[in-house]
Parts: C-alpha cells; structure tokens; sequence
C-alpha cells in the first residue's frame, strides 16, 4: 500500500475556484456601456464593449463613461473649461461597487440604469 505524499515546498497553483463553470465564465466576462437616447431602452446611441478585462480595463472604461456624461462649459477669464456634472471618483465608485457586488453565477444580467 502506497501513499501519495504532496512535498511541504511545493507551489503549484491551486484553482481559485472548484467550479469548472464559474472559472470560465469570468474568463470570457467583459463590460458592455450602452448609452439610450432618453429614458427609455428603445433607441441606441452608442454601444462599447471593454473586453480587457475589469483591473486591466477599469482606467479605460472610467474615462469612456466620465465622457459620455453631461458637462457644462465654463468661461473664465480667458479659456473655457468642461466641467462635469458628476465627480470623476463618484462615476469611479459606482463602477467599482457594481463590479465588485454582481452576481457572478447569472450572466448577462449586471445592469446598471
């Protein structure tokens, strides 16, 4: 009778998760901003998808939703100024917390209005 015995160095690497279905399904997972004209889900007026991932995207995806927000432009002295509406970190906040708090066994199903 033999056993197998696993060395106390040994540093392979363990799977995150157990479940098969999980570990490929946030592999293939991707942010898709859509923008509607008005407030209805009727008509598009632009639709992105940020395939890169969420840690290697997030800067990415942060500045393509701060510029489809509503800006009013400021005249100063001399130079005009685009000032958003919403604060950059508010617009940063919002998306970090709806990634982070999804539900990853449903697909598809992470919106945000």
């Amino acid at each position: 009778m033999t056993t197998k015995r696993r060395r106390v160095n040994d540093h392979r690497p363990q799977a995150i998760s157990k479940d098969e279905s999980l570990r490929c399904s946030l592999a293939r997972g991707a942010v898709r901003v859509i923008q509607y004209r008005g407030n209805g889900r009727t008509e598009t007026l632009k639709e992105r998808e940020h395939a890169k991932g969420y840690a290697h995207g997030f800067e990415e995806l942060i500045n393509y939703i701060h510029g489809l927000l509503p800006a009013n432009e400021v005249i100063g002295q001399s130079l005009r100024k685009n000032v958003s509406m919403f604060p950059e970190l508010a617009v940063r906040e919002l998306v970090a917390n709806a990634l982070l708090h999804q539900d990853f066994f449903v697909s598809g199903a992470g919106e945000i209005a």
